[in-house]
């Protein structure tokens, strides 16, 4: 009989642990992670030719604008052909937008500053017109197979020590600036790979690349 207690009080206690575990598991948000343990985001989706902008942001149901509230820290941004209008600055931590193709996926802003690289930005397959990229301390900026160009504020910019640039196949056409009319690196480092600089101007020094 005793033997019979012990059983019963044991499987008690292992429901005890087990159901608080479960709901736990349930009320978590799944986030990708890295290799590195580091967390890689949450995905969110746009789609420019959707009737109305009431989704949600997911696959499914995605959002039709993008506007900067939208871009949050550590987010995914995955963006089907189409124009996008950006409606303010972005200055989120480690964001990364991916376009469907970089000749149809077009992100416009007013000759300014769109993106503030605040830890890490990373694009790919866009077309960026009359937007610039700038820094923080500490930045990463990551950008393969976009296009930029018809910016009159430059379109690439560091300017603190340890910035970091990488550019892949990338196109810059029409931009200009006082100096640096594509890219300007004051300081940090650059890498270019396999890309393409046409008609950029700047009024002091290099036209291109400063």
């Amino acid at each position: 009989m005793k033997n019979y207690k012990f059983i019963a009080l044991l499987s008690l206690l292992c429901l005890l642990i087990l159901i608080p575990a479960t709901y736990a598991m349930d009320n978590q948000t799944a986030l990708e992670v890295s290799d590195e343990g580091n967390v890689i985001g949450d995905d969110y989706y746009f789609d420019s030719n959707v009737e109305n902008d009431n989704g949600n942001g997911s696959q499914d149901n995605p959002y039709k604008n993008l506007t900067s509230e939208r871009v949050k820290d550590n987010s995914i941004i995955h963006l089907s052909d189409g124009e996008y209008p950006l409606d303010a600055q972005v200055m989120s931590k480690n964001i990364t937008l991916i376009g469907q193709n970089p000749k149809n996926t077009i992100v416009k802003y007013n000759n300014h500053v769109g993106f503030v690289a605040d830890s890490s930005i990373t694009l790919k397959n866009l077309t960026l017109v009359g937007l610039a990229i700038s820094d923080r301390s500490n930045s990463i900026i990551n950008a393969t197979n976009v296009i930029i160009k018809d910016s009159t504020v430059g379109s690439i910019s560091a300017t603190y020590y340890n910035t970091e640039v990488y550019l892949k196949n990338c196109t810059f056409l029409n931009c200009s600036a006082t100096s640096g009319g594509a890219v300007s690196i004051t300081d940090g480092s650059l890498e270019i790979v396999d890309s393409l600089f046409m008609n950029n101007y700047a009024e002091r020094y290099g036209g291109a690349i400063y």
